[in-house]
């Protein structure tokens, strides 16, 4: 159930704990944007406590075809999807041992779409999840493939996903505009800056890329420091030992 102490799914101290259960309870966490819960879970699969990795435990579905980050996407209500989102992408990064793969494994959690043809991202937008939304466009997530964007099984249209982006961009929000620049540039491929979505042929000046991975581009010095609070949970190198002492302080291990 739903409340103050560890779901039943990642109760570790019993017997016949399944790789299903480590997959209930990464979307339990995920979906209720319980970070504590979720930190144990990763912990524990990077321990090896289930036969499934990390990778493939995310990826793992429930019976209405929702991964891990499609239920991070609809947490409308924590204000952690953000910090959810950014531990899952770190997680598989960090426990995939060959560097050229980890790209391609983040991508694949981050746009595991549901039977809807839904990816996690356009269905943050769908619901003006800023949150979520912005954590999406920093880790470098897509609304959709734009060389598989059909038709879905259930009916869901190109043109419906485009309505979604469409009304999106008539919002009052104006933090959420901005993030979908970059979700755009995003899936169309484009480099555009991490911070405030600009592209090379809007400011007429090439990006700079981050010095430390190489993998995000900014404008200048100003929008790479803006950024920074969030980017280094996805840059490889970077320290984040002041969070680490603010997690051990606000943040208590999960009691069975």
């Amino acid at each position: 159930g739903i409340g103050g102490c560890m779901p039943c799914a990642c109760r570790i101290v019993r017997s016949g704990v399944t790789a299903e259960d480590w997959g209930g309870g990464l979307r339990m966490a995920a979906h209720n944007g319980r970070v504590e819960w979720l930190c144990f879970a990763l912990n524990r699969l990077m321990e090896g406590a289930s036969e499934k990795s990390v990778y493939e435990t995310i990826l793992m579905r429930d019976e209405e075809a929702c991964s891990t980050v499609m239920h991070a996407a609809n947490d409308t209500h924590s204000r952690l999807c953000g910090t959810t989102l950014r531990l899952l992408a770190q997680a598989v990064a960090f426990s995939t041992p060959n560097s050229a793969d980890k790209r391609e494994k983040v991508r694949d959690v981050l746009e595991s779409e549901d039977d809807y043809g839904m990816f996690p991202a356009l269905a943050a937008v769908s619901l003006s999840n800023s949150i979520a939304v912005a954590a999406f466009a920093d880790l470098g997530a897509r609304v959709w493939d734009n060389n598989n964007n059909v038709t879905s099984q259930n009916g869901i249209t190109p043109a419906m996903k485009l309505g979604v982006i469409q009304s999106a961009e008539q919002s009052e929000d104006e933090t959420l505009r901005k993030l979908l620049k970059t979700l755009q540039a995003n899936t169309e491929e484009r480099e555009c800056c991490a911070y405030c979505g600009k592209t090379p042929r809007s400011r007429k000046k090439p990006l700079q890329a981050c010095s430390r991975c190489g993998r995000a581009f900014y404008c200048d010095e100003k929008c790479q420091s803006r950024a920074y609070g969030k980017h280094k949970y996805v840059c490889t190198t970077a320290s984040v030992s002041h969070d680490e002492t603010w997690y051990s302080q606000n943040i208590s291990m999960p009691k069975p």
